[in-house]
């Protein structure tokens, strides 16, 4: 195995942007905007960027950029007859260097995600595995994910939690020392105070999708400076 699973080899927060499936984060239109990103990123040096991309995208973002590119999600197959599956042994073949599983827009039964975990760690992939609560981010450890990532599912629930709260409630009961967060954050000084908190990173999506300029979004979110501005295209997702 690769320094890819050693805990000592992220000394860097994560910072995953998620593409999820809408327009501008599909097809060439994914590339331009990974492009974007990367070029954001030579401007941040507190945070390691990482793209989590539709399937049908990951080859030519991989093979077009520098960041570091996860697949969105992966089914618990190997090679074989499974037809329409994401196979995480594929998923590496392209370069991706890990995937999400169990996204809350994407949520698999627990017998696949133990199965999904395996074969993905037997594939050389990263995995960070989503947990909508800290019962359910607890149970997941046995698994042995790299990363835990906590969202709650009601996005209600997200506008009127105290993120903090979270953060500070799942370090003290989750035994695992890697643990990402998401749900509405939008400013520099809640992601500096979640990482105060115990956090080891943050999961957006609509901080960067959302924008009309994603490459100031991203740099405001990650240096001290102005909250994003969301492009009214997006307002729904």
């Amino acid at each position: 195995m690769n320094d890819l699973h050693n805990p000592d080899c992220h000394q860097k927060p994560l910072i995953l942007v998620n593409f999820k499936t809408v327009e501008e984060g599909s097809g060439r239109k994914a590339l331009a905007l990974a492009k974007e990103l990367e070029e954001a990123s030579l401007s941040i040096s507190d945070f390691e960027i990482i793209l989590t991309i539709q399937t049908l995208d990951l080859y030519q973002v991989v093979h077009n950029t520098s960041l570091k590119v996860f697949a969105q999600h992966v089914d618990p197959i190997g090679y074989g007859a499974f037809t329409g599956g994401v196979n995480p042994f594929a998923v590496k073949a392209v370069g991706a260097v890990g995937t999400l599983i169990n996204h809350n827009e994407k949520r698999i039964p627990e017998d696949s995600i133990e199965e999904a975990v395996r074969l993905s760690r037997a594939a050389g992939l990263m995995v960070v595995l989503c947990a909508s609560n800290v019962i359910e981010a607890k149970n997941f450890i046995k698994y042995e994910p790299d990363y835990i990532a906590i969202e709650p599912l009601d996005s209600d629930v997200v506008s009127s939690l105290n993120l903090l709260d979270l953060v500070k409630q799942s370090a003290a009961e989750i035994d695992s020392p890697r643990l990402l967060f998401g749900g509405g954050i939008a400013s520099y000084q809640e992601v500096k105070q979640i990482m105060k908190e115990g956090a080891s990173g943050i999961m957006i999506s609509s901080i960067v999708m959302k924008s009309s300029d994603p490459n100031q979004s991203l740099l405001r979110l990650l240096k001290p400076g102005k909250q994003f501005v969301l492009n009214p295209k997006y307002a729904s997702i």
